[in-house]
């Protein structure tokens, strides 16, 4: 979609920043039954609209990568602690069984 925009460079931090997203949910997939932990990663995206939208990228030679990793990076520490401070507000009446996988 940004590369018919004309805008093929934040198209490629976007496809970063969702893959470090893909990886933090993965991390916390035990806790995928809460409504709270799909809400948290809705209010954590919807905050990732806007930056995508006004942020100016650099019109370097540069590899696009070298600028977009740290958003990625940042990204998945944003969101890991985002659902960690979730689990501990909401996840007190949850009993640990319930977050626990069979093996």
């Amino acid at each position: 979609m940004f590369a018919y925009l004309g805008k093929p460079e934040p198209g490629f931090t976007v496809v970063i920043v969702l893959g470090m997203v893909i990886l933090a949910i993965k991390l916390q997939w035990k806790l995928r039954k809460h409504g709270w932990f799909w809400a948290t990663i809705a209010v954590v995206l919807a905050c990732r609209v806007p930056l995508f939208l006004i942020v100016r990228w650099p019109d370097t030679h540069m590899p696009t990568i070298t600028y977009s990793m740290p958003f990625g990076i940042a990204d998945f520490l944003i969101i890991s602690g985002a659902i960690r401070l979730a689990a501990r507000l909401f996840g007190k009446g949850s009993s640990s069984n319930d977050d626990e996988e069979p093996d």
